[in-house]
């Protein structure tokens, strides 16, 4: 017995020898993930525009104004209330709302990849076995998908979305625990509250629960129970504070329509640059082939895990239908990424069953090899993908520069502060709204304003920038002071077609004057701002009026009852124009 017992008690070492070195493999495959991933989301660090808007509501909401865009006025202008009060935790310590943010992202980022590297390990372990080398693909993939790492950051809740739905899913690939299931519920519902279209893959994974089984349609009961414990008292107390099931993005950006136009061209796009990702769906549905008819040696546990390989492809699925139907979005890439896991994790579990018993390693080298080169020459230099859709890092890298954002802001808090100023908030002017700290801004397209975005759409164009404020509106209704942006001031109001050209200078900066306010210029004039003599150049213009034609008189009266009669009681210049203009019956008489 001993001379047979040494050479099983050799295999037997050589065997442990192998799987420690394996495993040492693997784990310095996911250390280079991880690595990669972190490097870029580092080294791709910026933070969008549209952060600064949810920054603001976080702001007010720590401040004691609500949780508002505008004090007074309760409009739901984001959908991720649970990151926007994440947010305003760092506010209270006097930290930067933007770092937090970021930090949180990079995080987030950091346990996707290591939770994609967990549910392979689980599902090699199944169709190879211990002693088979397996490259973990989704995990290095996620960790050198440039446009991932480039929402690592952003400030938005991109990256912490999607680890949030890679967690959920995560706690079900191992059958079996009603604490597993519960957890999973639960990281939907906060996914939810990350971004309301986590409801979709939340949905996919109780209907799945349902149907596989006595066993896990009990577990679906806790999986339901603990989404809806965290879900409906947050939409209860949403709900109550703004009086509208659907936040005020939703009628800004036309939800209730479908899109599929833009939507396409949205998918097409990501996928023109991300092809693999298409084999998704073809590599998945061979594997089931394969499960049908299985070969001699196949074991049992070799497709057992399959039904969760179906559920990450039914996310992937859905979720990109459903980005195709809203018309997608400005910024590239950005709505797909919480579908691209659950399409690494197909692609990774076809891989595994595609390897050979002794040239797994081989093979999935192979196909690591052929799926991720884009990942690698994909160039972060191109700004413009046609049908409205950017690269919003890049674009604001070039037009509008952080720093210079920040200086505006801190030039307008210094000149403005304390004065009850009304400004005009282009899309791209968020970052300098908040630096600001101006009382009361209006976004140019209806996000933070409810009357705006609740206009019937007249017409598709960019997502986000379909319903632009009224002209009439913003002069006469909001009365808004001013507007730093020369081209949102041409784009809107035109150079003196709507309103008189008046313009002046702040430490450099220029300011566009849309309403004239004289109580708040006597106040800049006396913070030693050069104020135009408005007031000089309108006595000027009266005093010409017998040479000018009706035409031209009745333009000039209706441009100076926007941009000053409409606001300010001044019945001597007034009646100079009601009286040149058929004696008090004005040709243009604006509707206030």
């Amino acid at each position: 017995m001993e001379p047979e017992s040494l050479p099983a008690r050799a295999h037997e070492v050589a065997q442990t020898k192998r799987e420690r070195l394996l495993s040492w493999y693997f784990r310095l495959a996911i250390l280079a993930a991880l690595c990669a991933g972190l490097y870029q989301g580092a080294k791709f660090w910026w933070v969008s525009d549209d952060a600064f808007i949810g920054y603001r509501y976080s702001k007010n909401f720590i401040e004691g104004r609500g949780l508002v865009f505008n004090e007074g006025e309760r409009v739901e202008g984001f959908t991720d209330p649970l990151w926007v009060l994440w947010c305003s935790l760092p506010l209270i310590w006097g930290q930067a709302a933007e770092t937090w943010g970021n930090g949180t992202g990079l995080v987030s980022y950091a346990a996707a990849i290591l939770l994609l590297a967990w549910i392979h390990r689980v599902w090699a372990l199944e169709v190879v076995g211990p002693r088979r080398f397996s490259v973990p693909f989704a995990a290095l993939a996620a960790g050198l998908h440039p446009d991932w790492a480039v929402f690592a950051t952003s400030g938005l809740e991109t990256s912490t979305f999607t680890a949030a739905l890679v967690g959920a899913y995560a706690c079900l690939v191992r059958s079996g625990g009603r604490q597993r299931v519960t957890a999973s519920g639960a990281l939907f519902a906060l996914a939810s509250l990350l971004r309301p279209d986590g409801a979709l893959p939340g949905l996919l994974a109780g209907l799945w629960l349902l149907g596989r089984g006595r066993t896990e349609r009990r577990e679906a009961l806790y999986f339901a129970g603990s989404f809806l414990a965290l879900w409906a008292p947050a939409q209860a107390a949403r709900i109550a504070y703004y009086g509208d099931f659907f936040p005020n993005t939703f009628y800004a950006k036309s939800g209730n329509l479908t899109y599929y136009s833009q939507g396409f061209a949205y998918v097409g796009t990501y996928l023109s640059v991300y092809a693999p990702l298409i084999a998704a769906v073809v590599l998945p549905l061979i594997v089931h082939l394969r499960a049908l008819r299985p070969a001699v040696d196949d074991t049992p546990e070799r497709f057992r895990s399959l039904p969760m390989v179906y559920l990450a492809a039914a996310i992937a699925a859905a979720y990109t239908l459903y980005v195709a139907r809203v018309g997608g979005d400005f910024m590239f890439a950005r709505m797909l990424i919480p579908a691209t896991p659950f399409a690494l994790l197909a692609l990774d579990y076809a891989l595994l069953q595609f390897s050979n018993r002794r040239a797994a390693a081989a093979l999935a080298l192979t196909g690591l090899c052929a799926g991720v080169p884009f990942w690698i020459a994909h160039k972060q230099d191109r700004i413009h993908y046609g049908h409205g859709i950017a690269n919003e890092r890049l674009f604001y890298l070039n037009a509008w520069p952080g720093e210079y954002m920040d200086r505006m802001g801190g030039v307008l808090k210094k000149y403005f502060e304390g004065l009850p100023v009304r400004m005009f908030m282009p899309s791209s002017q968020a970052r300098m709204i908040y630096r600001s700290e101006v009382p009361y801004a209006l976004e140019s397209y209806g996000l933070t304003d409810a009357y705006v975005a609740h206009l019937p759409l007249r017409e598709r164009a960019r997502p986000g920038h379909e319903k632009p404020a009224p002209i009439e509106y913003i002069l006469l209704e909001r009365k808004v002071h001013f507007t730093t942006s020369e081209s949102g001031y041409r784009e809107f109001f035109g150079i003196n077609r709507t309103i008189p050209y008046v313009q002046f200078q702040l430490d450099r900066i220029p300011v566009f004057v849309l309403t004239w306010d004289p109580p708040l210029m006597q106040a800049l004039q006396e913070r030693g701002v050069e104020v135009p003599d408005f007031l000089g150049d309108l006595d000027r213009i009266i005093s010409k009026l017998d040479g000018l034609s009706d035409t031209e008189a009745a333009d000039l009266y209706g441009r100076y009852t926007y941009f000053y009669f409409a606001h300010v009681s001044d019945p001597e210049r007034e009646d100079a124009f009601k009286h040149r203009l058929n004696r008090g019956s004005p040709a243009l008489q604006p509707t206030p």
